[in-house]
């Protein structure tokens, strides 16, 4: 396999997401895995390590500087750390005005990186890629951001209290053939009457919650219309434990900066070429500053938008030439241009126009 594009790629499988940066304003394609490379079905039986190695050298990298991918979806490898540096991947998520949280990296050099972040993942690096869910991989989420998407099941009721249509809230789970319901919760009575208001909208609908600890009960986020289908019952049980252990993000670090270990000597070299991309690019104080010329002429040609041909303005009423046929523009004795409307004026008239609707 050679790298680049030297011929079209075939039967290339990839794990990843569609995800929208917010400094570019752009969609991108964020790699997670590589299963199969230009044929190669071998990649996903190898390490962590050199899967995203293989994304990187055999498809985002040649993809990235290849002037006819101009304009085409961007095909980028996701930001991976090792555990020992934990502390800088967590430096790099913040939050932004509103309270969401971002994960920023401008030190790349296929350009800035900004998209919404609710949690880190850690990886195994040994195993190879495991079809549907790993056991082995974990996600960290902030404690107030676990939340699990469910099926949410309405009964309509009358709230006494002020004598308006309710409903009584169910959510369920998808089981192993079926809905399974789980149980009844208990929304404020105000969300309840916008429940009951738009029935239809809401009922069977999946909604994404929360569970608040200090109240002892779940938390509605929001409506999920991209969801048909709720999370699987071992989704379910793997969120409710993570909610009980409560692990914040100090005990995390301290937790994996002691049990880190020295990487194999075999897989040192791939760690050290990561760590020079991003050295490679910490020279520069701002990824968008128009007066260097060093990451001027680094800017990666699929961030380059395709030329916009600006279309000439043509005359109407013929298809002369603009020189053809025009008369000289009077002017008075005086030097000024006669007033409009004047005799002197219409005869000095320009027949030239420009047209807008081009």
């Amino acid at each position: 396999m050679s790298k680049g594009f030297a011929s079209p790629q075939d039967n290339t499988c990839l794990d990843g997401e569609l995800t929208y940066n917010i400094m570019t304003q752009q969609w991108e394609y964020l790699i997670y895995d590589a299963i199969a490379v230009d044929g190669d079905l071998n990649v996903a039986q190898t390490g962590f390590r050199q899967r995203m190695q293989a994304a990187e050298v055999f498809i985002a990298g040649p993809r990235c500087w290849a002037p006819f991918c101009s304009g085409l979806l961007r095909l980028r490898i996701k930001d991976y750390y090792e555990k020992r540096n934990i502390r800088k991947l967590f430096a790099n998520i913040r939050r932004d005005p509103k309270g969401h949280y971002l994960y920023i990296n401008n030190d790349r050099r296929d350009g800035v990186i900004c998209n919404e972040n609710d949690g880190v993942i850690l990886s195994p690096v040994g195993m190879p890629y495991q079809v549907r869910n790993c056991p082995a991989l974990l996600k960290w989420k902030p404690p107030h951001l676990n939340s699990i998407d469910f099926t949410l099941q309405l009964e309509k009721t009358l709230d006494p209290r002020h004598n308006q249509p309710s409903v009584k809230c169910h959510i369920a789970y998808k089981g192993e053939r079926s809905i399974v319901r789980m149980r009844e919760i208990y929304f404020p009575s105000k969300l309840r009457r916008q429940f009951a208001a738009n029935f239809d909208k809401f009922n069977n609908s999946i909604v994404e919650l929360a569970y608040d600890r200090m109240a002892g009960e779940w938390k509605y986020i929001r409506q999920r219309e991209d969801k048909a289908i709720p999370n699987f019952s071992t989704t379910v049980i793997d969120t409710m434990e993570t909610i009980a252990e409560n692990m914040e993000r100090g005990e995390l670090v301290v937790h994996l900066e002691k049990t880190s270990r020295s990487p194999p000597q075999s897989e040192l070299e791939l760690i050290q070429a990561v760590a020079k991309n991003v050295e490679v690019c910490t020279y520069r104080n701002d990824l968008f500053d128009d007066e260097n010329h060093d990451y001027l002429v680094a800017t990666p040609i699929s961030l380059v938008r395709p030329p916009q041909i600006t279309p000439q303005p043509r005359r109407l009423g013929g298809n002369r030439r603009p020189n053809e046929g025009r008369r000289p523009r009077p002017h008075m004795p005086n030097g000024n241009p006669p007033a409009a409307g004047s005799a002197e004026g219409r005869a000095g008239r320009d027949a030239f126009e420009y047209s807008d609707d081009v």
